[in-house]
């Protein structure tokens, strides 16, 4: 197959079959069943049933594209038609090294399980003779993940955020980064901004100064405002000016950190890092006006768009605080 990553990801997932939207997933699960007389493992349905949701689609054609973007740079690979397991799981293996969540790696695991179906689906459709089988190096590096992510008990804040963002060439990089360190957005929230999310400049609680208001809809469609610089608040608007959302490339956003991570001598700890970064400075501005732990967790909880306040606590464990 010919044609751009974004191309080839697409023609596979229309003309594979994979695409099973409209269709009952229960169905197809049960018809799978009854062929090898309910014996069936959740691997071999996994691996002879297709994408039943856009959200799923969506999800997985993402993971698709960052994989073979990744593939095609180590490995000058242009035709997904021919990658390899072994290409999948130094894909995989780098996620582990990134020090993702095991449930996000888990996610890349089966989006990838899900591309080799879809490769085989083709692969039929075309008569290429050509089969495809990722599990046995998918499971390899599954294994790693397991021991290397759930025992994970460090911190991904970053020792000098501000010196990592200043070292971003690229200006709208640069802007992204400050957005999710000064906001506490997530980058998906980021890539969600629209025109209509700018709310106009407020005074930031607990520092009284001035910053810009932007509405962001986190996980579970829940919005909620973030505060950034009035300066950043002025280039995001500046850079949405003709434009419907504020839609960029994560992954190449991502390998600007990681570069920005080891000129400045960090360790590179994904975006989600700079979130930590903003919990901490957060927490320490409300501290900062006197109120206690307790009321600044639940503050902190809200402005993350965290659901429990357990979940945020988790990222303030490397600072100790008078509580």
């Amino acid at each position: 197959m010919t044609g751009s990553i974004v191309y080839q990801v697409q023609t596979l997932y229309k003309e594979s079959g994979i695409c099973k939207i409209g269709f009952s997933k229960h169905s197809d699960k049960e018809s799978f069943r009854d062929s090898f007389h309910k014996k069936a493992t959740w691997n071999d349905i996994g691996q002879n049933t297709g994408i039943y949701s856009y959200a799923t689609a969506d999800a997985y054609r993402e993971v698709w594209i960052s994989a073979f973007e990744h593939i095609k740079a180590k490995y000058h690979i242009r035709d997904i038609e021919n990658i390899t397991g072994d290409q999948v799981a130094d894909f995989l293996f780098l996620k582990v090294k990134e020090q993702v969540k095991l449930a996000t790696y888990k996610q890349y695991a089966s989006a990838l399980r899900k591309l080799s179906v879809a490769l085989n689906l083709y692969a039929e459709k075309t008569e290429s003779g050509c089969k495809y089988d990722f599990n046995e190096s998918i499971d390899a590096i599954s294994e790693l993940a397991v021991r290397e992510l759930e025992r994970f008990e460090g911190v991904r804040s970053y020792k000098n955020p501000e010196m990592m963002i200043e070292s971003i060439p690229d200006d709208f990089h640069r802007l992204v980064a400050k957005i999710q360190h000064d906001g506490g957005a997530r980058i998906d929230e980021v890539f969600g901004i629209k025109p209509e999310s700018l709310q106009g400049v407020d005074i930031r609680p607990f520092t009284g100064k001035k910053a810009g208001v932007v509405t962001v809809k986190g996980k579970g469609g829940k919005i909620r405002n973030i505060y950034i610089g009035v300066d950043e608040y002025n280039k995001l608007k500046a850079s949405l000016k003709d434009k419907k959302n504020n839609h960029f490339d994560k992954n190449k956003y991502r390998n600007t950190l990681k570069k920005a991570a080891a000129a400045t001598e960090q360790k590179y700890t994904g975006s989600h890092g700079l979130r930590w970064n903003f919990a901490k400075n957060r927490m320490k501005d409300v501290q900062n006006g006197g109120d206690c732990y307790e009321y600044g967790l639940s503050v902190v909880s809200l402005e993350m768009g965290h659901v429990r306040a357990d979940i945020t606590e988790h990222y303030l464990k490397d600072i100790l605080f008078n509580q």
